[in-house]
């Protein structure tokens, strides 16, 4: 079908910025509605001038896209790429900064694959790929160079006295705005998700390689005779301390691990950042506090390489996406590969329970352990928005359930219902290996820490997911569970307090931040690196090594044949 009219390209930037304002800026709509209900330094002014100006703003930015040639790929591109920012932020309330362009760049195939759905395919659909067919067939009129000029400057003329003649007359009211809701100019699309790309793409890219830093070379384990240590180190995945049991969560998510003697949850523990790529390397990290940067840690060694150092095997399994770089010098274990053909373990393509590091780690401890050894298991945990794949039908505990990733169109109780679900199923497979751990004492001096990466908001105040910025994040997104087992050999060889351990960890306020130094603690390691105060165990430690309250003879036999406990 052949179109017999055509449309002036400076008249089309004006149309495309209509357009993204009104249709891509769900996200920022929204939130300027919430501001103006709450009556919030937003004035009916304000509310009737703000389209304007940000049409406005977004045509003098699209002007100089608006040359024949370019201009339908250029609009096309920008189009595309907001519609999937507005789908994000409008639907999951997700701010695209730079941390969120490296989680995504992170994110595997399997992961990604989880957020596709009709209403993700629908949206895009009409906000993106109908708009971009419009585009393709209409025709542009060619211009004189002249003609050009002057109606691309009489465009970006009118655009600028728009937006002063609003600030002349409402100055007082959007600077209050401003002041007020920071985070309301991170929703503006695309204009800060662009931003933060090109942040996000020239550290990755074109930052010069830094030189590589050892850390902790001083690092030396202790003379005495004593047995192998053994820790069972599992890293969570977006499970928030709120919903369990065992910090006082109304509802039995940790049935489990409440019927063990000597598992002990810490009830105030916030996560350094709301997204895998972030909080993963700053748990494990070496750097101090006050010093510690992103940019600079995938050069550095972490703590597993410490451990590595003082002679520790460290073996890293992972269910997840993988371990942020923590493992780049000592190697994973992908059971998802493993163990895609197993449909049991695994039902969903690039997807596998959790369940799948019983097999993996009873594998592994079917030989005696013969030197200190720590296991990094990364759960899938409570990822989503996929919540109900990450869990066996026999342990949908809450009912009615959420089959489906579109969670912002789930009934609230039965997304709640899911996620606890998900929680309850990893408070299983945690019990497990403390039952796998329990017999090999005390030829073994075994430990199990558990603790999640982050958090999770499940329609809090119209967030879902995870990923806000750290200073704008939930209690929801960065309250992470954190949980201690040890042996009872471990226990009295180290001289740990249990009355201790326990009002410490009811009430101390911590981080994740230093589960390096609590590492480094737990294999009685001695280092300048290690800062005892950091060491969340360290002051329920008596101190004194309780040789002969606990015997153990070297075996070659069975490591789940126990030798008796005196």
């Amino acid at each position: 079908m052949r179109i017999s009219w055509n449309i002036n390209p400076v008249s089309l930037c004006l149309l495309a910025s209509l357009y993204i304002a009104t249709a891509l800026n769900l996200g920022f709509w929204e939130k300027i509605g919430e501001i103006y209900k709450t009556g919030n330094s937003l004035s009916l002014g304000v509310l009737m001038t703000a389209p304007v100006v940000l049409t406005a703003l977004l045509n003098f930015l699209l002007l100089p896209l608006s040359a024949r040639r370019i201009i339908k790929p250029a609009l096309g591109f920008i189009i595309i790429t907001a519609a999937l920012f507005n789908y994000g932020m409008y639907h999951y309330g997700v701010i695209f900064d730079d941390n969120m362009f490296t989680n995504i760049a992170q994110t595997d195939m399997g992961e990604s694959r989880s957020y596709l759905n009709l209403s993700f395919a629908l949206q895009i659909l009409l906000t993106g790929v109908l708009p971009l067919a419009l585009l393709a067939f209409l025709p542009v009129q060619k211009l004189t160079f002249k003609k050009a000029v002057w109606q691309r400057g009489l465009s970006a003329a009118l655009s600028v006295m728009l937006v002063m003649g609003v600030a002349a007359t409402h100055f007082d009211d959007y600077a209050a705005i401003g002041r007020n809701n920071k985070v309301l100019r991170k929703t503006i699309n695309p204009a800060y998700p662009y931003k933060q790309a090109y942040k996000y793409i020239h550290y990755a890219y074109f930052n010069a390689e830094l030189p590589y830093r050892q850390l902790a070379t001083d690092v030396r384990r202790s003379g005495e005779e004593r047995p192998p240590r053994l820790v069972i180190m599992v890293l969570g995945e977006t499970q928030r301390g709120m919903n369990y049991s065992l910090n006082g969560y109304e509802r039995k998510t940790n049935p489990y691990t409440a019927a063990i003697e000597n598992v002990t949850s810490f009830r105030h523990v916030r996560s350094y950042g709301t997204a895998t790529a972030i909080s993963v390397p700053y748990m494990f990290s070496l750097s101090r506090e006050d010093d510690y940067n992103a940019d600079t840690e995938e050069s550095q060694d972490n703590v597993m390489d410490a451990l590595g150092r003082s002679g520790t095997e460290t073996i890293w399994l992972d269910n997840d996406s993988g371990c942020k770089g923590v493992c780049k010098n000592t190697g994973l274990r992908n059971l998802r590969k493993e163990y895609a053909e197993d449909k049991t373990l695994c039902p969903y393509n690039d997807s596998c329970y959790d369940g799948v590091f019983l097999d993996a780690l009873g594998k592994i401890l079917e030989k005696p352990i013969e030197k200190d050894t720590v296991i990094t298991l990364h759960l899938m945990g409570s990822h989503g928005p996929s919540y109900w794949q990450r869990y066996p039908d026999a342990f949908r505990v809450f009912s009615p359930d959420c089959p489906q990733s579109d969670i912002q169109n789930c009934d609230r109780q039965a997304l709640v219902n899911t996620y606890d679900n998900t929680i309850v199923y990893s408070d299983y497979v945690l019990s497990q290996l403390i039952e796998m751990l329990q017999p090999r004492q005390p030829q073994t001096d075994s430990s199990l820490i558990f603790m999640s990466d982050h958090g999770e908001s499940l329609g809090e105040k119209g967030i879902y997911l995870h990923g806000l910025p750290r200073g704008i994040a939930p209690d929801e997104q960065r309250h992470v569970p954190f949980l201690v087992w040890m042996s009872e050999s471990l226990r009295s060889r180290d001289g740990v307090d249990s009355k201790c351990l326990a009002a410490l960890a009811a009430e101390t306020a911590i981080d994740n931040a230093s589960l390096s130094h609590l590492l480094l603690g737990m294999f009685g390691l001695s280092t300048t690196t290690y800062d005892k105060k950091r060491d969340y165990i360290a002051p329920c430690r008596s101190g004194r090594r309780q040789t002969k309250t606990v015997q153990y003879q070297k075996t070659t036999g069975h490591p789940r044949h126990p030798v008796t406990v005196h």
